[in-house]
């Protein structure tokens, strides 16, 4: 079996409410396969793109949302394993968090099934993946600690 290295880049949406709490933005993303599976926004760099210029494409290509703020002091590294048809796959994602000043968003129905704002608890649940829940729990643990 062929042995790959894929990496890709994220952003994970954050908005701060009149109380101090956060909400998350979360997708609901359409995969090869035509299933679907909760989590960020991401994807691939094109071109001479550097990380964060991949990460904040994606998110406006697959969300339409702009942030004000790209945090790039702490990224959220994700690395898994996976098999594609003959190859196996090393899988390396960063996110960063993204600070939006609003929560207007129009998704691109080609990659998104449907997409929410929403506060931790409810994103945790809505999740699919372990490692995005442990990553949502990290980033409640640094927004908590930067605020």
């Amino acid at each position: 079996m062929e042995k790959k290295t894929d990496e890709s880049f994220g952003v994970i949406p954050v908005v701060k409410n009149d109380d101090g709490s956060f909400d998350v933005f979360i997708i609901n993303q359409i995969n090869r396969t035509g299933g679907t599976f909760w989590g960020f926004p991401k994807g691939h760099p094109e071109g001479s793109e550097t990380n964060e210029e991949s990460a904040l494409r994606e998110l406006t290509e697959e969300t339409g949302i702009i942030v004000s703020k790209l945090d790039t002091a702490h990224p959220f590294v994700q690395n898994y394993n996976f098999v594609s048809g003959e190859a196996f796959i090393e899988k390396t994602v960063t996110y960063y968090a993204g600070f939006a000043s609003n929560r207007d968003f129009v998704v691109q129905e080609a990659e998104v099934a449907e997409a929410k704002w929403c506060g931790f608890t409810e994103a945790r649940e809505l999740l699919t993946h372990d490692n995005n829940k442990q990553m949502l729990d990290d980033l409640m643990i640094y927004l908590s600690l930067k605020t």
